[in-house]
Formats: structure tokens, sequence, C-alpha cells
């Protein structure tokens, strides 16, 4: 039925397709090895950079170590707690001494103390009879600033057009 030429082209046909499709898949595995070294590339980068922030994040705690010693924290933190023991006596003694009898002295005093401040209303005699009266005159140098303004302003100046 088929000649041995035809034959022959479709068995080399075969073959060729054969040989492509292995060289197919051999590039298919190359492209999957490159995108894994690629993706492994990217991995040890950011590896890397947690290591570098690892490296900064431990200098900077050496040198806070270097300047805050643990008993240094201790005595801060026992300062702290001293000062705040010493506020609540005096909130204490503050709010448990003064009786209602205590408060009301102390308001009394207040006021006293308020009065004291205040300025006393002197008595002030009547002098307006011994005082002399208002001049309705000008003051003759207002009067000569006046006219000098008026002469002044009174002249005209012919511009040309």
């Amino acid at each position: 039925m088929f000649s041995e030429r035809a034959q022959r082209t479709c068995q080399n046909l075969a073959s060729e397709k054969e040989y492509q499709e292995k060289l197919l898949s051999n590039t298919d595995a190359q492209l999957e090895t490159l995108e894994k070294l690629a993706s492994d590339i990217e991995f040890a980068q950011v590896e890397a950079q947690v290591v570098s922030g690892l490296k900064v994040g431990n200098e900077a705690l050496k040198k806070v170590n270097e300047i805050l010693s643990i008993d240094e924290v201790e005595q801060i933190l026992d300062e702290t707690r001293e000062s705040i023991e010493k506020q609540q006596e005096i909130d204490a003694l503050l709010n448990g001494v003064l009786t209602e009898e205590d408060e009301d002295e102390v308001l009394a005093e207040l006021e006293n103390l308020i009065a004291a401040d205040e300025p006393k209303a002197v008595e002030t005699e009547d002098i307006s009879d011994q005082l002399p009266d208002v001049p309705d005159d000008e003051l003759v140098k207002e009067r000569k600033r006046k006219e000098k303004d008026t002469s002044g302003s009174s002249k005209k100046v012919a511009l040309q057009a």
C-alpha cells in the first residue's frame, strides 16, 4: 500500500518527533532547575539580610549593656519604688489628718489672709474746690502747629498735562 519511500519518511518524522519531545522534556527539566536555583538564591539573600540584622541588633544590645549595668537598673528601680512609697505616705497623711474642724479652721485662716491682702478703702476728702480750673484755651504750640498745617495745605500747584 504505502511505498517504501513513504514508510521511510514516516519513520523519519516519527523519530524526529520523538527527538523533539525528548529535547522539550530536557529543556523543561533544565528550566525547573533554573527556577529552583533562582528561588534558592533569593532565599539565601533573605537569610543574609536576617543575619545582618541580627548582627546589628546584637551590637546595639552590647552598647546598651555597656551603658546600663544590672546594678544601675536595680538602683533606679529601687529609687522609683521608694519615691512611690513616699508619695503614698504623704497622700495618706494629707487625706487622713484633716478633720472637719481642721478644714473649717484652715478655710477661716484662708479668708483672713485674703482679707488682709485686699487693699483697704481709703477715705478721701473732697479737694475739688482746692484744685485750679482747667484752661479753656488751646495751647500755644498746638495752635501754631494747626496754623502751619492749614497754610501749607492750601497751596495749589499747576501740573502740565
